[in-house]
């Protein structure tokens, strides 16, 4: 066997090493499918007749003051200080009556009014038709819940057997292909072990492919065929190199310019600051010439009128 037919025999055991890991890995994380749902039993329930809430009677709460207003009617029209005197008194109670009534008699009307209504028999025949409603569709459910469950059961049964069948399998097609590995992995080691031609930095499939096909189409040796490989894969990582540069070149411009904007924002913005002292001072120093010229021309105004 020639140099080139060994060095393609031990790139296509390598190939089918890389193959056979493969699938190792892929059979071993496979999984049976998930299991059948359980059915859910679900609880029927019907709610009873809504009880409308007793609206307030506005009316009880104009009675007091009414009433105090026709008792005070008849004492002016009798001309009875006694009767006006108790309507004069009355008069103060229908607000205290209003809050009492409504926070504490209305309320316990309220519900003396519930519960009557709750307890008359009318509405206890009605909850009594919901209940027996509730437990013929509940003893319905029931059934098909039961029925489910049993069908429930067949498939799980179905389901436990295919699950075992599966694994099964799994496990003997695991075993066959680490079998298989071991034979290509054994092969490999022997023909490294004899030819001695590939160091082992050099046993991957990329590099394999390359020597291969240097020594294939050509008088060129495998050392130098190595050589070349070696010098292909500084030129790529120099590349790398130049383009991890220049994209790092690029974004270092990119911030300089952005730092470049951010100073001649700043400057710009002391020029408009300092602008402004400037402005400031001067009109700060007119002002004062301004008054001192006042005061000057105030003083010799002064001693002219003297």
């Amino acid at each position: 066997m020639s140099i080139a037919e060994t060095i393609g025999s031990i790139l296509n055991l390598e190939i089918d090493r890389e193959r056979y890991i493969s699938d190792i890995s892929r059979v071993s994380s496979s999984k049976f499918k998930n299991p059948p749902a359980q059915p859910q039993k679900n609880a029927i329930s019907i709610p009873y007749p809504e009880i409308p809430k007793m609206k307030t009677d506005k009316r009880l709460w104009f009675l007091p003051p009414v009433a105090v207003l026709f008792i005070g009617v008849i004492g002016i029209a009798t001309g009875n200080t006694i009767i006006m005197g108790i309507s004069s008194v009355l008069s103060l109670l229908p607000f205290p009556w209003i809050i009492v009534y409504r926070a504490v008699i209305f309320p316990k009307i309220r519900a003396a009014n519930f519960e009557e209504i709750q307890s008359s028999p009318e509405y206890q025949l009605k909850c009594s038709a919901i209940d027996e409603e509730v437990k013929r569709k509940q003893d319905d459910e029931d059934k098909n819940y039961e029925l489910k469950m049993r069908e429930h059961k067949k498939a799980m049964d179905i389901y436990s057997s295919e699950n075992i069948k599966f694994e099964l399998d799994k496990n003997e097609r695991l075993k066959t292909l680490k079998d298989e590995l071991f034979k290509i992995e054994a092969s490999l080691n022997i023909q490294y072990h004899e030819c001695k031609l590939i160091p082992a930095p050099y046993r991957s499939i990329e590099a394999l492919e390359y020597i291969y096909k240097i020594v294939s189409t050509s008088d060129i040796d495998v050392k130098s065929a190595i050589d070349m490989y070696d010098r292909q894969q500084q030129r790529e990582l120099e590349a790398l190199r130049a383009q991890q540069q220049a994209e790092a070149n690029y974004l270092a411009d990119e911030q300089n310019q952005l730092l470049y904007k951010h100073g001649e924002l700043l400057s710009e913005q002391n020029k408009i600051s300092e602008k402004a002292r400037r402005d400031q001072n001067i009109a700060s120093t007119a002002a004062a010439i301004q008054r001192h010229n006042l005061n000057k021309h105030l003083k010799e105004h002064l001693k002219g009128r003297r």
